[in-house]
């Protein structure tokens, strides 16, 4: 069986991983851009043409920019709060490996870095009203985070909990 890296992600979360055991599960994974994978009654919940769970682009900002991917909307959360995005609002030179520019964004971040801690907090407040509508519509046993930020430390999680405890 072939499928995207988000499904396939949800599925051994919720077989082996931090959702173990659960049956209805959301997964956001917030790397260069953001993707989704989201369980159902114990299954990987696709749509009726495949292409469900593209929590990627989800609309949070109607009049932002163009989406980067072949999506055609404006104002897509990965657009706005994907990795490669949080990144060029900090250091828009910045290029390399991701994952160490995301631990060294966090170690600017913590090191008190203005530019550092607003490009995180605003993706941050993106990606926990995300979370936070995700939950009220869907009602998971448990939202999953993950990606290079969210890994790495820091505050990102406690961030989004933030967001999503002033919501729901």
């Amino acid at each position: 069986v072939v499928d995207n890296d988000a499904n396939c992600t949800v599925l051994c979360e919720a077989r082996v991983g931090a959702a173990a055991g659960c049956s209805e599960v959301v997964l956001l994974t917030i790397g260069t851009g953001i993707g989704g994978g989201l369980l159902i009654g114990g299954e990987v919940y696709r749509g009726w043409i495949g292409g469900g769970a593209e929590m990627g682009h989800m609309v949070v900002d109607m009049d932002g920019p163009p989406c980067q991917s072949d999506c055609p909307n404006r104002g897509c959360l990965e657009t706005l709060a994907g990795l490669d995005t949080i990144l060029r609002r900090w250091r828009p030179e910045a290029g390399g490996d991701l994952e160490e520019l995301a631990r060294a964004l966090l170690r600017a971040a913590q090191a008190g870095e203005e530019s550092a801690r607003r490009a995180i907090g605003d993706a941050a407040t993106l990606i926990g009203m995300a979370a936070a509508n995700l939950s009220l519509v869907i009602d998971p046993s448990l939202l999953v985070l993950n990606g290079p930020l969210v890994e790495n430390g820091g505050d990102v999680l406690e961030q989004v909990r933030s967001v999503v405890s002033r919501i729901i």
